[in-house]
C-alpha cells in the first residue's frame, strides 16, 4: 500500500473512504496527511494532534512515519493507545529503516541483511506473498535471476541477492534447502536483471547475451519511503526464514558488475 502511493482531493477521500459504510471503519483508525498536517479521528471528528477539528482540505494521502520527528511518532502512538485504537495494519508503530553511514559508504548497495543463511522454501513463500519475484534454486545446470520487486510508481526495481551452493544436498521438495542472503540494490525498472548459475555466487548482467550492464542507483537518491519499505520487507524475510548469521561471508553473493 505504501509503495503504491495515492493522493486524493479532500472531498473525494471523505466520500470514498471516511464516510463509506464499510471502508470508513478502517479509515477512521488510520492516520492521514492533509496538506502536510497529520490528522486522526477522535470524538466523531478528524482532528490534529492538539485536538483541533479538521473539516476541509485540499490533498489527502496516507501517513507514513518516515521523515517524521521521533517525538511526533511517539506522541501519536500514545494517543492511539490511549483511545484504544487498533490499526488495521502497522502504521504509527511501523518499523522505519533510514539510510545508515555504512550504506552511504557502500553507496550503491546495502549490506544490512547480508550473510544470513535462509530456509529457501520459507523465504520463497514469504517473498512471493510480499510481491517479490523469486526463482527457486535447483541442483540443475541453469541460470536464476535475483529476487526482485518492481516498483512501477517509482520507476524502480529492488533486488535482493541470494545464492545457493553446488556442494549442498537438495530437499525432498524441489530445490536446495538453504540460500544465502547478500546485497540489496536498486535499478531503473527497465534495467536488465542480473542472473547467476543456480549454484554460483557470481551475479551479473551477461554481456555475452547482448545485455548492456546498467549501474545501480545510489542509495542516497532512492526515496526514503521506498528504501524503508524494501528494507522492511527483507528484514521480514530474514526474521521468518533465517537459520543463522554467517559474518565471514561479508557482502554475501559476489557481484560480476561491481
Amino acid at each position: 500500500m505504501f509503495l503504491a502511493p495515492r493522493t486524493w482531493t479532500f472531498d473525494v477521500w471523505r466520500e470514498l473512504y471516511l464516510e463509506h459504510p464499510l471502508v470508513g471503519s478502517l479509515t477512521r483508525r488510520l492516520l492521514w496527511d492533509v496538506d502536510g498536517t497529520t490528522i486522526g479521528y477522535a470524538a466523531g471528528q478528524l482532528r490534529t494532534f492538539p485536538g483541533d477539528p479538521i473539516t476541509d482540505g485540499s490533498q489527502v494521502r496516507l501517513w507514513h512515519p518516515i521523515g517524521r520527528a521521533i517525538d511526533e511518532i511517539q506522541a501519536w502512538r500514545v494517543r492511539l493507545d490511549s483511545l484504544g485504537i487498533t490499526q488495521p495494519f502497522e502504521q504509527a508503530h511501523r518499523e522505519v529503516y533510514r539510510l545508515t553511514d555504512a550504506e552511504r559508504e557502500t553507496a550503491s548497495y546495502s549490506n544490512r541483511f547480508a550473510a544470513h543463511t535462509l530456509r529457501q522454501h520459507r523465504f520463497h513463500a514469504v517473498a512471493t506473498l510480499r510481491g517479490w519475484r523469486n526463482k527457486l534454486r535447483l541442483p540443475v545446470d541453469d541460470e536464476a535471476p535475483l529476487a526482485t520487486r518492481e516498483l512501477p510508481e517509482w520507476d524502480l526495481r529492488a533486488e535482493y541477492w541470494v545464492d545457493s551452493r553446488c556442494d549442498e544436498e537438495g530437499t525432498g521438495s524441489p530445490g536446495y534447502q538453504y540460500v544465502y542472503g547478500g546485497q540489496i540494490r536498486f535499478y531503473p525498472i527497465d534495467a536488465p536483471v542480473a542472473t547467476a548459475h543456480m549454484c554460483d555466487e557470481g551475479y551479473g548482467m551477461r554481456p555475452e547475451a547482448g545485455v548492456v550492464p546498467v549501474d545501480p542507483i545510489p542509495l542516497e537518491t532512492v526515496p526514503p519511503l521506498v528504501l524503508s519499505e524494501i528494507l522492511r520487507d527483507v528484514a521480514f524475510f530474514v526474521d521468518v526464514s533465517t537459520v543463522s548469521n554467517d559474518p565471514p561471508r561479508g557482502d554475501g553473493p559476489r557481484s560480476a558488475i561491481q
